[in-house]
Parts: C-alpha cells; sequence; structure tokens
C-alpha cells in the first residue's frame, strides 16, 4: 500500500468526528387505533407502533398520577418516573452508512408518557449542528401530522443539565396535546413525550393539571454523568459474524461503515461505537495487500504507516497526536501494535491494531486523561483497557 494511501486510510482510526445522518422515517404501515394515537405515534418520532388511545372524555378531570416507577437504562446512562412499569422496544431505520436504532419506553392510560434514545455516529457540539437537529426534529415531526393540522402553541430552546435542548407544545386539530421535550447529550438524542386530551377548554383547573402531569414526568428525568454510568453498567457482549470477533461494550452500540474507493483494491470500513465517558470504537477493512506476517519490514513499514495515519489526521484537524508509548505485540499468533497517544493534552489516545491475514482490526479508546488528584487516579485508564482487552476473534478468523 503506498504511504500516502494507507495515511489516508487510517486517519479514518484516529478518533474524528462524522457526519450528520438525518433521523430517518420509518415507512411501515401504522396500526390505528383511533385518530389521537395515530397522530401521537407519528408526532413522537421515528418509531411507528400501536399505543392505546388517550382518553376521550373532555369534561372530567383525571386524579392526579403519582410516577411511582422509577426507570434506569440498562446503560445506566438514564433514569426518569412513570405512572406504571413501561415497555420497552426497539426499533430500527437502515441508512446508508448502518442502522440507526431508536430505544422506546412507554406507558399510556389516559396520558401518554414517552422517552425515545437515539444514538447517532457525530457529537451534537457545534451551534449550528444544535441548531440543525433540533429544527429537523420539530419539522420531522410537524410534517408526520400534517393531515392532523398541528399547530404550535409554545416553542423555546431550553438546557437540560447543561444540554442544549428544546421544547414543544403542540395541539392537534383532533383530542390532543403533545408537550415534549427534545435534549442533545454529546452524540445521544432524547426525545420525552407527554400526550394528553385537550380537556374542556373552558376547565382551566383540567388544563393545570395535564400540564403539571408533563412537568413532573420531565423533571423526573434525570442524566447520569457518563463516568458513573460506565463504572455501574452491566456490559455486555457484542459480536460481529461478519467482522469475525467479540468484544464488550458498557451500552448498546451503533454501526457505520465507508467505502474505502482510494485502495488499489476498493474494500469497506466496518465501525462499531459507544460513546459515554469516552468513545469505544472497534474498526476493521479488509486489504489484498496487507503484508504477510513473515515480512516484518513490511509489516513495520505497514503500522507505521497506520500511525502516521492517526497524526496527519489529527494535524488537518488543528490537533496534536504525541506518542506516549508504542509496544509490538502478537494476538492469538496474529501480529499487531498497541499505542498510547496524547490528543492535545487533553485526552488519551489508545489503539490496538491487528493484522489478521488479510484483515485490519483497530480497536480503539479515546478518554479523559486521568486526574492525578482525584480519588482514583487510574479510573479512565482501566475503562480503556477494559474495553481494549474484552475484544476476542472468533475461532473461524484464527484457523484462517
Amino acid at each position: 500500500m503506498p504511504l500516502s494511501t494507507c495515511r489516508t486510510v487510517c486517519s479514518i482510526c484516529s478518533g474524528a468526528k462524522f457526519f450528520l445522518i438525518p433521523p430517518p422515517a420509518i415507512k411501515e404501515p401504522l396500526h390505528r387505533a383511533g385518530n389521537t394515537n395515530i397522530s401521537l405515534v407519528q408526532f413522537f418520532g421515528r418509531c411507528q407502533c400501536h399505543i392505546p388511545c388517550i382518553a376521550q372524555d373532555q369534561t372530567l378531570t383525571p386524579p392526579d398520577q403519582i410516577l411511582a416507577k422509577e426507570y434506569v437504562s440498562p446503560d445506566r446512562r438514564f433514569k426518569i418516573r412513570f405512572h406504571d412499569v413501561p415497555k420497552e422496544f426497539n426499533l430500527q431505520a437502515d441508512t446508508k452508512t448502518g442502522p440507526i436504532v431508536a430505544h422506546n419506553v412507554m406507558h399510556t392510560s389516559n396520558i401518554t408518557y414517552w422517552l425515545v434514545y437515539t444514538d447517532y455516529p457525530m457529537s451534537f457540539d457545534k451551534p449550528e449542528v444544535i441548531k440543525a437537529m433540533l429544527d429537523k426534529a420539530r419539522d420531522g415531526g410537524l410534517a408526520r401530522v400534517a393531515k392532523e393540522d398541528p399547530h404550535i402553541l409554545t416553542e423555546s430552546d431550553i438546557s437540560v443539565y447543561g444540554y442544549p435542548g428544546r421544547f414543544l407544545r403542540v395541539e392537534l386539530k383532533g383530542d390532543a396535546i403533545i408537550r415534549y421535550q427534545i435534549v442533545l447529550a454529546g452524540n445521544r438524542q432524547y426525545v420525552l413525550t407527554v400526550g394528553t386530551p385537550k380537556g374542556d377548554p373552558k376547565d382551566m383547573e383540567a388544563q393545570k393539571h395535564y400540564d403539571k402531569c408533563a412537568s413532573s414526568f420531565f423533571d423526573s428525568f434525570k442524566i447520569i454523568p457518563p463516568l458513573e454510568a460506565d463504572l455501574t453498567a452491566t456490559w455486555t457482549e457484542f459480536s460481529s459474524s461478519e467482522g469475525k470477533y467479540r468484544i464488550q461494550f458498557p451500552g448498546s452500540p451503533f454501526q457505520w461503515s465507508l467505502p474505502l474507493e482510494m485502495l488499489r483494491t476498493p474494500s469497506t470500513l466496518h465501525a462499531t461505537a459507544y460513546a459515554s465517558s469516552g468513545q469505544y470504537t472497534v474498526m476493521y477493512f479488509d486489504y489484498a495487500e496487507t503484508p504477510a506476517p513473515t515480512d516484518r519490514a513490511a509489516l513495520k513499514s505497514f503500522l507505521d504507516d497506520l500511525r502516521d495515519g492517526q497524526k496527519d489526521r489529527q494535524e488537518q484537524m488543528g490537533g496534536t497526536l504525541t506518542v506516549m508509548s508504542e509496544t509490538d505485540i502478537t494476538f492469538d499468533g496474529h501480529p499487531g501494535r498497541f499505542m498510547v497517544a496524547d490528543m492535545n493534552g487533553i485526552a488519551i489516545f489508545r489503539v490496538k491494531t491487528l493484522v489478521v491475514n488479510k484483515r485490519v482490526y483497530a480497536i480503539t479508546v479515546l478518554m479523559p486523561r486521568d486526574d492525578p488528584k482525584a480519588s482514583d487516579t487510574k479510573v479512565y485508564e482501566r475503562l480503556s483497557m477494559k474495553f481494549t482487552n474484552s475484544f476476542n476473534l472468533m475461532k473461524e478468523t484464527m484457523k484462517q
């Protein structure tokens, strides 16, 4: 592989941020259960499913609903309270770069409480990206209920635990008012929604009651600090039959792929990642010109090119990647290298690169620097190594 080509390919493995993928619409038929309910399903976002109707009685104010059941997400990233035990389901939409999964948590009676969270292969950290994402969520929701004549009663930008978001109160022509709160935290989008009947417009107490129910639900939402989440989560195994590997993540990872057309033999980069206290990523691509493990000089040059490609990428982004240590390794009989590097003086980048026949794996972790004054001075290093050391090749790969 020519030096320039190798560097171009391997710069992708440097922890760079990826482009924004618009939230996809899932084009499956709706199961109608009443006009109010279909409107809610369409508006709530990227998922279409059967939900019991919102109560249609506009004259009686229902009793106060106590949000007695606390829900904590499997990845320990957030908690929220529901009226009763919520239902959980996932909906997947396929995009050009990979599947996007919307995780749904919902309880419905006369009031529908719904939380959807979705991880994207990019971070919401630039003002223009934040505004674009919030606008897309609003416009997409309104477009999906255009037949219900949606009318925005209230719209305002908000901040939730320091994360940007937006609140909307939308009235539909049927007997429904939707209040929803969007929060962008790192690479994750949360959509909290409360759907209620309109109630008698002359009964102000009923309106206040529904607003109170919505506020209680929104206020019960707590984002757990990422480090605490990763330390307390039950890490689960992710396996790739195509990639022929297994590894553990502290949460549900997202996947994407990118064509590598600049290679003499075109290939595809496959990546699986999860972002919380740091960015955990596994990437691999097949390349016919990967050097044989017995050609030590060519292998060293190849691994050097991988490292230099990562350094070049950081320079292109205005940063600096300074190698702190490099160690040649052997993993299940396959050659590779483990590198630790300082990124811009604020983060540590660790990467285990493996050359397995004609396939290249890169297991990377980008974490904040450990604080020497903290009670645990190596907490980020331990998390990084926990992820890196959980990587295993499937037997089929090892026998090739």
